[in-house]
């Protein structure tokens, strides 16, 4: 029996790391787009950092559910 592609795969340690991660992005996404104003960094970060807050708030990581082995 195989698992629903996107049940919860991770536990709290990597949840915590995908929520770092994703505020980090966001937070430089920021300051990119304030001192630079370069939209072709500042919109991949925004965006990279929002799709890692939602993994953390899912419990979900998307290359573990492509059967992609992550440390965390």
């Amino acid at each position: 029996m195989t698992m629903p592609f996107f049940s919860c795969n991770i536990d709290r340690r990597g949840q915590k790391i995908r929520a770092f991660i994703g505020t980090l992005c966001l937070l430089s996404a920021g300051l990119v787009h304030h001192f630079f104003e370069f939209y072709p960094v500042s919109t991949p970060l925004f965006l990279a950092g929002i799709f890692c807050l939602i993994e953390a708030a899912r419990k979900w990581c998307l290359l573990r559910a492509l059967k992609i082995k992550t440390p965390w």
